[in-house]
């Protein structure tokens, strides 16, 4: 783990010293996934410091002049690691022993007082691209969510049986009214998991999205897809704009018949196994 701040965690060419005794964590992976890794990492991280980027080793570093291999000196090769997939490439392509993992730190933006960060390197034109957001090493947050989805698992879980349909007026109104009370709640906990998911991930799709009523045209109203089978989706749904832009502008084509030609399209597309895993409707 290094700081762009400590000048012993450079070298006399400016370049990363991927070997610091004081910044050499171990740590073990259980998922090969980008969440995994920022996980582990975040544990480790200082006060007043956030992950900037991460890198892996994909082979050991060369020897010197003199045939020697140095511990400190960088590898042969490299990757940055920013996505799940490109961290499942990396574990299973890596040739370093040990598996090597650079974290590069830099101020926290949100610190108090505030101070100009670290500027980034010349040859990222878009640091934005590749440096994670300040909030994707916070600490775990908790939520209080009653486990109300379904009346008979939550009776179940309570070790009580089914509940019997009401028979008098009044008592109606009460069961109603607690439906009622619940829906509302669960309400309150999509909306603010969904504030929460499209501040850190802007491509994220939910209800108010266009692509959510793609997803639901396609797979309809209660689809069985996984969260990264949903990530798979969101490709659909850039997929669908971009046919759907390209009907519009050359054909005579309404926008209800542009819709569904763009829709029956992408439909071809995932039936033919052109995004992956995701499973055809």
């Amino acid at each position: 783990m290094l700081d762009p701040e400590n000048p012993a965690h450079r070298d006399k060419y400016g370049d990363w010293v991927w070997y610091v005794p004081t910044g050499r964590q171990v740590a073990v992976l259980y998922r090969q996934e980008i969440a995994e890794v920022i996980s582990k990492a975040g544990q480790r991280v200082p006060e007043g410091r956030t992950v900037r980027e991460v890198f892996g080793a994909l082979e050991n570093p060369l020897p010197g002049v003199n045939g020697v291999v140095h511990s400190n000196d960088p590898p042969a090769d490299w990757l940055r690691l920013t996505t799940d997939e490109e961290v499942d490439g990396f574990l299973r392509l890596t040739g370093a022993k040990p598996i090597r993992l650079l974290v590069c730190l830099h101020r926290d933006p949100r610190a108090i007082p505030r101070e100009p960060d670290t500027p980034p390197p010349e040859e990222v034109p878009h640091p934005g691209k590749f440096y994670f957001s300040a909030d994707m090493f916070d600490k775990d947050e908790w939520e209080q969510d009653l486990v109300e989805d379904s009346d008979a698992e939550s009776r179940k879980r309570a070790g009580l049986g089914a509940r019997r349909v009401p028979k008098a007026d009044h008592r109606f109104e009460d069961r109603i009214e607690e439906v009622r009370r619940r829906i509302r709640r669960q309400i309150a906990i999509l909306d603010e998991l969904e504030r929460k998911h499209k501040a850190k991930y802007p491509a994220a799709i939910h209800e108010t999205d266009a692509g959510f009523h793609l997803r639901q045209s396609i797979y309809g109203d209660n689809d069985a897809l996984t969260g990264h089978e949903v990530i798979l989706f969101r490709s659909v749904v850039r997929k669908w704009k971009r046919k759907y832009a390209s009907l519009k502008a050359q054909n005579d084509l309404d926008e209800v018949q542009c819709e569904e030609d763009a829709t029956t399209y992408v439909v071809a597309k995932i039936v033919a196994g052109r995004f992956g895993a995701l499973p055809a409707p």
